[in-house]
């Protein structure tokens, strides 16, 4: 079977986002473990729902649609392993407490969503329309906002796997603006 892959990940400043990740990390933690279609559906229309209506509040973002099965199936798997690894890196750095994770500096909370998807199914060409934006939006909120209203209309039956994950998990923590000047984060893209 051929797959393609989409992602979308949004980053929103902890200091005006705290409600939002209360509420992000209740509806994650409710989230029912084997899911039907339809329960998916409206996990994933909720949750998108929620940050649709903060899309004015993302800074930083990225979002990525890929067709070729052999790389979707790639990059599906390798945004799972570095947002894993992410939170474990997280976590460690915690237990360190470095200096720059002490200081009084911006934190930003994550979200990102990840989706193989059966190549020509339903989701796959209405996502495929989705993304045909003009590359000088590519980076907007109006984009984002847009993008988060549409995983409203997937077809869970024509989608393989799926991801939802957020960073922080808890109230302390965030992404630093040190980390986000890291060489891991240097594919994220300001939003205007």
């Amino acid at each position: 079977m051929q797959y393609s892959s989409y992602a979308l990940q949004m980053f929103f400043p902890m200091e005006s986002a705290r409600d939002l990740r209360h509420t992000l990390h209740a509806m994650i933690a409710r989230a029912p473990v084997n899911a039907g279609f339809q329960e998916k559906w409206g996990f994933y229309r909720q949750v998108s729902a929620t940050l649709a209506a903060r899309a004015g509040q993302i800074v930083y973002g990225v979002w990525d649609y890929v067709e070729e099965s052999a790389r979707a199936q790639a990059e599906y798997d390798q945004w799972c392993k570095g947002t894993e690894d992410d939170v474990e890196d997280a976590e460690e750095a915690a237990k360190q407490v470095p200096v720059y994770r002490q200081s009084g500096g911006p934190r930003f909370l994550f979200v990102t969503f990840l989706f193989l998807m059966r190549r020509g199914g339903a989701s796959d060409r209405y996502i495929c329309e989705v993304c045909r934006i003009p590359e000088d939006f590519w980076w907007t909120r109006n984009t984002f906002a847009r993008m988060l209203q549409s995983i409203g209309g997937l077809n869970f039956e024509s989608i393989r796997a799926d991801a939802v994950y957020l960073r922080p998990g808890h109230d302390d923590g965030g992404v630093t603006q040190q980390e986000l000047a890291e060489p891991r984060y240097r594919y994220l893209k300001m939003l205007r």
